[in-house]
């Protein structure tokens, strides 16, 4: 609570139209909140769901659509926006719907105590997943176009960069307990662990939601009258830097989410890491750079704009399969450098696509614009894991000596996942538009200038500690 304390104590030339202590109510709230929200995605997600998944019967291709699950309901964005725009009540739309998200996570935690496992649990397990993902997209639009207005612009890329620390912190610790609850925790029953942790996790969760009910909310900018629904197409595609950062957009999601269900289950099954090793891998590290190096992006973007460091990012990002290709179940542990180093360029990645999510399209019609992003955008990382499964299917027996590897069928998803990436920061990405950012040259150019200024000055006082001994 200090910390949090101290960011707001000084901005109050900054804040317009409401009073200083509200906006530092709600900013704090709106943080302390998110410590709960992470404590649910980190333990849903990841090696314990894989695991979870995997045990109820899971094959690779019905794990890969379950994992699609969330990016393929979110057409319930449309309705979202259509409803933030044409009632107003943002903060009634995000809370009734991502308390649903949240809470239909413990039925999913008892379905193995009802059901036999077969076809029937598995159905059942997809459309719950289905119903969670279908209402937290429904909250998407609304919370986002709060937040727009909410948090003032001057503050913004330094303000999210602390919740995002704050909750990866957080995140990182339930993801480590997590992990060694599942590796080390032996009751009679094996689902006991996933039931206890689930249902924890989504407690949490609601919690999360709860706080937002007294997060101050700004009214949302008059209208003259209601949206159509086939505004919700057309408005958007009118705007050409919209219809850039979309196509960036959709070719970096596919990018990144093809290799997502393919990670996990290539760690805990071909390289043979336990769940504590694959979390830690894939998720603690990233987690643990995430809390480092957030804070130097959203400085950074304050101080050059979000396109550069977005550049920046995504090339960093492009090269995380790399290793992953060269992995084998001998020699992996140095996997965990390379989730560290990935979660360095993720926070500015995120921070970056946040930021320009929320200041890039006009204030006028903010939800429509966010729900037509989030739709195709979702709908690309929905297939993406599809068609990586179905990549993964007939090669399943694939086991090819190259040298001192061994090509398999997951090494061939990241080889294309590392392809798009990089002709997607290289090519699509530069096509990019944003008023007032500064080139990327620019930004390394003088980072460089100041860190190599630190370093001379340190060395100098090094040098002369050393001559007066």
């Amino acid at each position: 609570m200090g910390v949090i304390r101290r960011l707001f104590r000084f901005r109050r030339r900054r804040i317009e139209d409401r009073s200083e202590s509200e906006l530092r109510y709600g900013l704090r709230r709106i943080i302390i909140a998110w410590g709960f929200g992470s404590v649910f995605f980190n333990t849903t997600f990841g090696a314990p769901f894989a695991a979870y998944a995997r045990r109820l019967g899971a094959g690779e291709f019905f794990f890969s659509f379950l994992s699609a699950l969330p990016m393929l309901s979110s057409l319930a964005q449309v309705l979202s926006s259509y409803l933030v725009e044409k009632t107003g009540r943002r903060r009634a739309i995000f809370v009734r719907s991502a308390v649903v998200q949240r809470l239909v996570w413990i039925p999913i935690a008892l379905l193995p105590w009802i059901f036999p496992k077969g076809p029937v649990l598995l159905l059942a397990l997809a459309l719950l997943l289905f119903t969670g993902s279908f209402f937290g997209n429904l909250s998407g639009p609304a919370w986002m176009s709060w937040m727009a207005d909410f948090v003032p612009l001057k503050i913004r890329g330094k303000y999210f960069g602390l919740r995002m620390r704050i909750g990866t912190v957080v995140g990182l610790l339930s993801a480590s307990i997590a992990g060694l609850v599942l590796d080390w925790w032996t009751p009679p029953s094996p689902y006991t662990p996933y039931t206890v942790l689930f249902i924890a996790a989504s407690l949490s969760g609601a919690i999360d939601v709860l706080l937002f009910l007294k997060v101050p909310e700004p009214p949302i900018q008059e209208r003259t009258e209601p949206p159509r629904l086939r505004d919700l197409i057309r408005i958007p595609f009118r705007n050409e830097n919209f219809k850039r950062f979309l196509v960036y957009s959709a070719l970096a999601s596919f990018g990144f989410n093809i290799i997502g269900p393919s990670l996990w289950l290539f760690a805990l099954e071909t390289l043979k890491m336990g769940k504590f090793w694959a979390n830690l891998t894939l998720m603690i590290a990233h987690m643990v750079a995430i809390a480092i190096f957030s804070r130097m992006w959203g400085g950074l973007i304050d101080r050059y704009g979000n396109r550069p460091v977005l550049r920046l990012t995504a090339l960093g990002l492009a090269f995380f399969p790399v290793p992953w290709l060269l992995a084998e179940p001998s020699s992996w542990r140095w996997l965990v450098i390379n989730g560290f180093v990935a979660g360095m360029f993720w926070s500015g990645l995120e921070l970056a696509n946040f930021n320009l999510l929320l200041g890039l399209f006009p204030r006028e019609n903010k939800s429509i614009y966010l729900a037509a992003y989030s739709v195709i955008v979702g709908a690309v990382a929905g297939l993406a894991p599809v068609i990586g499964g179905i990549v993964l299917e007939p090669l399943k027996g694939l086991h090819m000596p190259v040298g001192p590897w061994v090509l398999v069928s997951y090494k061939i998803v990241f080889l294309a996942a590392f392809v798009l990436r990089l002709f997607t920061a290289l090519v699509v990405l530069p096509m990019l538009r944003e008023s007032g950012a500064k080139a990327t040259r620019t930004m390394l150019r003088e980072i460089y200038g100041e860190w190599r200024g630190s370093f001379e000055v340190l060395f100098e006082r090094l040098r002369r500690r050393g001559q007066n001994r």
